[in-house]
C-alpha cells in the first residue's frame, strides 16, 4: 500500500497482511533459499560464459592449474559478492533495485545482438545485418 521499504527487515514486515504472524520467517527462509542458489549459479555461469566466448578452459571439476581463468573468475566474482554483502552500513535493497533495473536496461540489447547472431549465417552476415538494417536481420531475411 505505498509503503518505503529500504531493509529487509521492512520487506519481511510488509508480508504480514499476507502470511501472519510467519511472514519474518517465510521471508527469512525465502530469502536464504534464494541467495544460496543465486551465490553458486550466477558466478558459475558468468565464469562460464566468459570462458567459452574466449576459448579458455572450463569446469567445475577443473582445478586452477587446469582452468585458471575459469577458477579465477568464479573466485572472483564469489568473493566480491561476499564483499559487497558484508559491507557495513550499504543498501542492499537499492543495489537489488539498481542491478535489475541494469538488467531490464540490457537485455533487449542483448537479445537483438542474440537474435542477428542466430539467423545470420556469417561474421559479414552479421556486420552486414547491424550496419544496414538490424529490423531486416531481426526478420532473418539477410
Amino acid at each position: 500500500h505505498g509503503e518505503h521499504i529500504e531493509t529487509a527487515d521492512q520487506a519481511a514486515r510488509a508480508l504480514r497482511p499476507l502470511a501472519g504472524p510467519y511472514a519474518e520467517i517465510l521471508f527469512a527462509v525465502g530469502l536464504f533459499g534464494a541467495s544460496m542458489l543465486a551465490a553458486g549459479v550466477l558466478p558459475l555461469a558468468t565464469a562460464y560464459s566468459i570462458s567459452e566466448a574466449f576459448g579458455f578452459e572450463k569446469g567445475v571439476s577443473s582445478s586452477f592449474r587446469e582452468a585458471p581463468i575459469f577458477v579465477g573468475v568464479f573466485t572472483f566474482l564469489v568473493v566480491l559478492g561476499a564483499v559487497i554483502a558484508m559491507t557495513p552500513g550499504l543498501s542492499l535493497i537499492n543495489i537489488l533495485l539498481v542491478t535489475q533495473v541494469v538488467n531490464g536496461v540490457l537485455l533487449p540489447v542483448i537479445l537483438a545482438i542474440a537474435v542477428i547472431v542466430t539467423f545470420a549465417g556469417s561474421a559479414m552476415a552479421i556486420r552486414r545485418a547491424v550496419s544496414l538494417d538490424p529490423v531486416f536481420a531481426l526478420r532473418g531475411e539477410l
